[in-house]
C-alpha cells in the first residue's frame, strides 16, 4: 500500500498539479453557472471541483438515473439539487466537450426541467 501510495501523495501535492485542479475547478464553476443561467435554474454553491448546482425543481433523482444510464457519475444530494464531483486530474476540454454539458436550449428536458435542462451528459464516462 505504501509503495503506491507515496508516488499518488507526491504527485497530488505538486504544485503544478494542484494549480491545475483548482484551475478547472473555476472553469467548472463558471460553465455550471452558465448552465443555470441559460436554463433558469439556481445557484452555483461549493468549492473547488465539489459543486452543487440548484435546479428548483425536484428532479435531481431523474437526472442521476438518467445519467448514470449514459455512464455518468452525479449525484442528488437533495431532490432539487446536483452535485458534480469530477476527478482532479479533469480537462478543460472534458468539462467543456459539446457531450459534457448540455446545450439543449428550448423544448422540455428529458426530466420535464424549464428550457430543456438535462445534465445527464455532464462529465461523461
Amino acid at each position: 500500500m505504501c509503495a503506491a501510495g507515496l508516488p499518488c501523495s507526491k504527485h497530488v501535492a505538486n504544485p503544478e498539479f494542484l494549480k491545475s485542479a483548482a484551475d478547472a475547478g473555476l472553469f467548472l464553476e463558471s460553465e455550471l453557472q452558465k448552465l443555470s443561467a441559460r436554463h433558469g435554474l439556481g445557484e452555483v454553491r461549493g468549492r473547488g471541483l465539489l459543486l452543487a448546482l440548484d435546479l428548483k425543481l425536484p428532479i435531481g433523482a431523474a437526472i442521476v438515473a438518467e445519467a448514470l444510464a449514459d455512464g455518468v457519475l452525479i449525484n442528488s444530494p437533495q431532490p432539487d439539487a446536483l452535485r458534480f464531483m469530477p476527478a482532479l486530474n479533469v480537462t478543460r476540454e472534458e468539462i467543456s466537450a459539446d457531450d459534457r454539458l448540455p446545450r439543449r436550449d428550448s423544448g422540455q428536458g428529458r426530466c420535464g426541467a424549464k428550457g430543456g435542462v438535462d445534465v445527464s451528459s455532464s462529465f461523461g464516462a
